[in-house]
């Protein structure tokens, strides 16, 4: 079965200004959120790191070992997918315990303030056909783009954080 590549994949994400890290976000035309937990991790952040995930990825992947498999179950949403990883020789093999669905509880202000003053400015300027003007504060400009559809953010949050690599690759 063919799988369709991530158009980029960025470690260590920071959502809602850092207030939580997803381990792992790849980049099609939506967000995918990978966390992963080590036999030698502890489940006591995951209803936390679970609210800020939920408001603002597509779809969001744990990845765990059989030691948190039952633990993980009963806290996630069921939209969640869950992924075994285990040795096997030397190698890693990942064994599917559920596929991750389509999130419906993502909230278009997450969105907005996991975007740059820049990304934001974009947005404003191809909603009102101007800039908006430069004495606006970042929550200004949220303010007045939180009205658009949560589709099209969607698609500007992708778009923006695929920029930030290009431009993140181009300087390197």
């Amino acid at each position: 079965m063919a799988r369709n590549k991530p158009l980029s994949v960025i470690d260590e994400l920071g959502v809602e200004n850092g207030r939580a890290i997803a381990d792992v976000v790849a980049i099609y035309k939506f967000t995918h959120c990978y966390e992963i937990k080590s036999d030698l991790d502890s489940l006591s952040r995951l209803d936390r790191q679970a609210d800020f995930y939920n408001r603002n990825f597509s779809k969001i992947t744990l990845i765990i070992t059989e030691k948190h498999l039952d633990k993980s179950l009963n806290k996630l949403p069921d939209f969640w997918g869950v992924l075994i990883a285990k040795k096997v020789e030397s190698r890693i093999v990942f064994e599917c315990v559920r596929k991750a669905g389509l999130n419906k509880y993502i909230k278009k202000e997450s969105l907005l303030e996991g975007m740059w003053r820049e990304e934001l400015c974009t947005i404003y300027e191809e909603s009102y056909g101007m800039l908006p003007a430069k004495s606006y504060s970042r929550a200004m400009i949220t303010k007045k783009i939180s009205h658009l559809p949560k589709s099209f953010l969607m698609k500007c949050f992708v778009d923006a954080l695929s920029t930030r690599l290009q431009r993140k690759s181009q300087s390197m």
